[in-house]
C-alpha cells in the first residue's frame, strides 16, 4: 500500500483555484412545524465550515423532500441564514413583501413541495460561519417541514428527508 502526500494539486499552468478544499453535511430525516409567521431556526438544518482562506467561496446546497402547509392556500416559506453577517440567497425587497429563498403553496389544498436553495456565498473571512435553515408561514395554519401539509398517520402520506451540505470552493 503507497501513500501519496501533497501541499497543492495544480494545473499544468500553475492554476490552483476552483477546487474543493471541504465539504461539511448535515441531514434531517424528522419532521419540524411552526406556525410562526416570522423566520425560526429548523432545529438539526445548521452546518458550520471554517474557510481556509478569506477569498474562498462557500457553495450551499440544500434540498428538503417535502414541505406543506395545514391551511389551504397558505405559503411556506425558507430562507437561508449566515451567522455572522446574516442572510444569503434572498429575494430583493419589494415593499412590505417577504425576502426569501424559497416557498411553496398555491390554493389547492395542502400544497405540497420539494424545494432546492444552492448558493454561492462570499463569507470572506478565516473564522467559522454556521448556515442555517429557517421557515415561517404565511399567515395562518402550520408550516410542516419533511411532512406534507396535510400530514396524517397513513401509508398513503410521505415523509422526507432534507440535506444542507456546505463546500468550500477556493479562488
Amino acid at each position: 500500500m503507497s501513500t501519496l502526500k501533497v501541499d497543492t494539486i495544480a494545473t499544468t499552468a500553475g492554476v490552483t483555484n476552483n477546487r474543493v478544499l471541504q465539504v461539511v453535511s448535515t441531514e434531517k430525516s424528522d419532521q419540524f412545524t411552526t406556525t410562526s409567521t416570522t423566520f425560526v431556526d429548523i432545529t438539526g438544518m445548521s452546518a458550520t465550515i471554517t474557510p481556509t482562506s478569506s477569498s474562498s467561496k462557500i457553495l450551499i446546497i440544500f434540498s428538503v423532500g417535502l414541505v406543506g402547509n395545514s391551511t389551504a392556500g397558505q405559503f411556506v416559506y425558507l430562507k437561508v441564514n449566515r451567522n455572522p453577517s446574516g442572510l444569503v440567497s434572498i429575494g430583493d425587497q419589494a415593499s412590505a413583501r417577504a425576502r426569501v429563498s424559497a416557498g411553496n403553496g398555491g390554493t389547492q389544498p395542502y400544497s405540497n413541495s420539494s424545494l432546492t436553495i444552492t448558493n454561492l456565498d462570499s463569507p470572506s473571512t478565516t473564522s467559522a460561519v454556521t448556515y442555517n435553515i429557517q421557515i415561517r408561514s404565511q399567515s395562518t395554519g402550520t408550516a410542516k417541514f419533511n411532512s406534507r401539509g396535510d400530514d396524517a398517520d397513513s401509508t398513503a402520506y410521505g415523509r422526507s428527508s432534507a440535506s444542507l451540505t456546505l463546500m468550500e470552493i477556493a479562488q
